[in-house]
This record gives structure tokens, C-alpha cells and sequence, in this order.
């Protein structure tokens, strides 16, 4: 009791509390709510954990809430959450938790893709960050959005999170030197 009375002064006060729109944040809060710690051991441990206990036959979903805001697409986790906790006070397994979540962040891609090709008429996707480390993810999204008539993309040969980011970088950096381009 004493520590939520503390989270929200500091959430109130702004002490030590940043705004994210990384996933793997999103991972870390859904498994401490579902019991499977509070503290990371190591980079995506949470994450990792989440994927290996989900059960690979439940299909269900939680919501997916995509607003548009400022000419920004926000995705609203509160109903995600809320349906979660739903889910914990009918005693549902950890398994069919982590199961919904994991079909949830698919949905929640293909649902984005399909606002976003409605807009540009794009239809080829790459997937990359490091939430497509998850093979739950990386290999349903990538169906998914195949079956819906796309072109999908995974990293396969560069790591699909921040060393691929980094690498990206580098070679737009490198094309501005070439350029003679101030960077």
C-alpha cells in the first residue's frame, strides 16, 4: 500500500517519471500486473518471460483503441488494461493473459496498417524493433498482414531492434558525407 501511495506522488509530482512509447515498456507493465515480477534482469527478460508462457491455442484478443490526435495516431492502453485486470478477477491463467496481449499487439499492427494505408496507399510494411524479436508477434503479424494483402518485411539479417536502428543510422549518415550534406 505504501508503494502505490508513493508511485502516485511521483506521478504526481513528476519525480523520476517519463513519458514512452517503447513496447517493451508496455511488456514490462503487463507482466508485473500479471505476477511475473517487477523488476527486469536483464534487457526484455519480462518480455521473453511473457512470450514462453503464453498459450499458442487461445485466439482472443484484447481491445485494440487507435485514436488519432493532432494528426497522431495514439494507441490507448487503458482498455487493455482494464481488460486485463477483468481477466485476473475472474482468475483467468497467466497463459491466456499473456496469449490475449500477445494477439492484442498484432491486431493492434494490422489495424495501424490498414489506417495507414487507407491514408497513403501504401502496402508494403516493414516490421522491425525490437518487439519482432518476439517470434509470437513477428511470425502472426507477418501472416496476418499477408493474408490481408501486404508485402511484410522482417529483419533477417540485421537485428530488428536497436543495433538495426543503429545501422540505419549509419548508413544515412554515410550517404550525407557522400553527399557532402552537413549532418
Amino acid at each position: 500500500e505504501d508503494q502505490v501511495k508513493n508511485l502516485y506522488k511521483m506521478m504526481d509530482k513528476k519525480i523520476n517519471v517519463y513519458s514512452t512509447s517503447s513496447m517493451g515498456r508496455f511488456f514490462d507493465g503487463v507482466s508485473s500486473l500479471i505476477g511475473l515480477g517487477n523488476f527486469s534482469k536483464y534487457e526484455a527478460s519480462a518480455a521473453i518471460i511473457l512470450e514462453k508462457i503464453a498459450d499458442k491455442d487461445i485466439h482472443d484478443s484484447y481491445s485494440v483503441d487507435i485514436r488519432k490526435d493532432n494528426d497522431m495516431y495514439l494507441w490507448y492502453w487503458r482498455p487493455i488494461i482494464e481488460e486485463i485486470i477483468y481477466d485476473l478477477s475472474e482468475d483467468k491463467p497467466a497463459s491466456t493473459i499473456s496469449s490475449k496481449f500477445h494477439n492484442c499487439v498484432v491486431n493492434y499492427i494490422c489495424e495501424m496498417t490498414d489506417i495507414l494505408n487507407k491514408e497513403t496507399g501504401l502496402s508494403e510494411v516493414m516490421l522491425s524493433g525490437g518487439v519482432f524479436y518476439n517470434s509470437w508477434i513477428s511470425s502472426k503479424a507477418e501472416k496476418k498482414l499477408l493474408e490481408k494483402g501486404y508485402k511484410a518485411y522482417l529483419q533477417r539479417i540485421f537485428p530488428a531492434g536497436d543495433g538495426g536502428i543503429a545501422l540505419g543510422q549509419l548508413i544515412i549518415a554515410n550517404e550525407l558525407i557522400i553527399s557532402n550534406e552537413v549532418i
